[in-house]
């Protein structure tokens, strides 16, 4: 067997067995084998690996290829779009430092509002090579590696791609990748995503802040004033009367966007 990070001979075409591959997941020897017509290629081993299969004589990087278009992914805007300058604002400006952003606020309060009004307002060119919006609500972090580098490359049938080569490729990628619902990932895999992408400006929203070396930005309900115009957008002009109870409602619901445009509908 060959030492790790290196490639098995290719002489022959002997059959794995499955002590082999038991030795393999335990780290006892080797990251690659020749199994069939195949070579097989292990990832870092820790709490589990990633398996590649290259042709004799074909590494698995010749099968990764920069895809020719620029990448623009963004969620779908929120019209009449209410306040926020202040937050939009802070981190826009943040983002054009190419600073890490951490955007936080509890349920329902308009964190992915607020990063659609973000990507769709940035000057032209401000991210050369493109602008990625990507929501780790349902999928788990190998899946979401997976799915933002296919944003930047072509990858062959099979071919699993790991934190490692994330960071190798995107090394020198000036762009922005937004990544919604980070809650899901938890603090630890949201800081490995930040630091895969060296040269990116990063915004990640969620429930709580994940990512402690961030710009955090707090975002709060609304002030009464546009809880108010947000009521009236889905229940219909407010009468003098009826302005005091409505407000009252707005107050209890802490300005949540989510909860008054549902409160709202059922009134």
């Amino acid at each position: 067997m060959c030492a790790r990070g290196e490639r098995a001979a290719l002489t022959t075409s002997q059959k794995v067995t499955k002590k082999e591959i038991r030795d393999i997941y335990r780290g006892r020897h080797a990251q690659s084998v020749v199994a069939a017509e195949y070579v097989v290629y292990i990832g870092e081993v820790q709490q589990g690996g990633v398996v590649n299969f290259a042709k004799p004589g074909k590494r698995v990087v010749d099968r990764i290829y920069p895809l020719s278009t620029r990448p623009y992914s963004v969620p779908r805007t929120v019209p009449g779009f209410l306040d926020r300058e202040q937050e939009l604002g802070a981190v826009g400006q943040a983002l054009a430092r190419r600073q890490l952003v951490d955007l936080h606020g509890p349920h329902g309060v308009g964190k992915t509002a607020l990063v659609s009004q973000t990507l769709i307002t940035l000057p032209p060119g401000s991210f050369p090579d493109g602008i990625v919006y990507l929501s780790a609500g349902h999928d788990g972090y190998e899946d979401l590696l997976q799915e933002l580098f296919k944003h930047f490359f072509e990858i062959e049938r099979g071919v699993k791609v790991t934190e490692s080569d994330v960071r190798r490729y995107m090394t020198g990628k000036y762009a922005l990748i937004a990544i919604d619902d980070a809650n899901n990932l938890g603090e630890r895999k949201a800081e490995a995503l930040t630091g895969a992408l060296p040269h990116c400006a990063v915004l990640v929203a969620g429930s709580d802040q994940q990512v402690w070396q961030a710009v955090g930005i707090p975002l709060g309900g609304l002030p009464w004033t546009h809880a108010v115009a947000l009521f009236e957008r889905s229940w219909g002009p407010v009468s003098p009367q009826d302005r005091p109870a409505v407000e009252a409602i707005c107050q209890a619901l802490n300005g949540i966007p989510l909860s008054i445009l549902k409160s709202a509908t059922i009134a």
